[in-house]
């Protein structure tokens, strides 16, 4: 049950961030962990904020080396949030771990899964997921048909809500994925248009 203000709790989160910055600039990863942690055990938090906190915890876990403890950190903070950019950002981390691993078969299935994701959650483009999973599958040629037809809708998916002028080349995956990345890169606010 929550008892506190959401406001009250997105701002002590805002304030937490901060400080683990500070350390992280400073190269104490255990003590922005024992922050997070810290946040983590106040139990007032929203499952969007707890969901973003624990990814913030896995990160720092895997920079830590504590590869099996990313891991599980990932899969809850997963299971808290629908689809949408969090839970597409939790699965594209996972992925990163199990190929860090070196368990690429599980990799490439959160890659997948990630790509699932961006088509269910709102405005999720999916660039990074794309260029990962083509890397690790062999490329366009290699993929089976499920997997090609899944990265033909992230990249038209990606590309609308990007505002990409045309349609994507999706006879050319590795072009389409690399502009939408470039674009990614770019940010948010910047206008696609002119």
């Amino acid at each position: 049950m929550q008892s506190e203000n959401p406001d009250l709790v997105w701002r002590r989160w805002d304030e937490v961030q901060l400080s683990i910055a500070l350390d992280i600039k400073r190269k104490d990863l255990d003590s922005a962990l024992s922050r997070v942690n810290s946040f983590l055990a106040g139990g007032e938090e929203t499952p969007e904020i707890r969901s973003g906190a624990m990814g913030m915890k896995a990160e720092l876990e895997e920079d830590l080396g504590q590869l099996e403890n990313a891991r599980q950190t990932l899969l809850v903070a997963r299971d808290l949030v629908g689809p949408g950019f969090g839970r597409y950002v939790h699965e594209f981390c996972l992925a990163g771990v199990f190929r860090r691993l070196g368990q690429i078969e599980e990799a490439v299935s959160w890659y997948r899964t990630a790509l699932k994701t961006s088509l269910e959650g709102g405005g999720v483009s999916s660039g990074s997921a794309l260029n990962a999973f083509l890397d690790l599958t062999g490329g366009p040629r290699t993929l089976t048909a499920g997997d090609h037809d899944l990265c033909v809708q992230a990249v038209q998916r990606s590309w609308r809500i990007l505002h990409l002028v045309g349609e994507p080349d999706v006879t050319d995956l590795l072009t389409a994925v690399s502009t939408i990345r470039e674009r990614e890169a770019r940010g948010p606010k910047e206008s696609a248009a002119g």
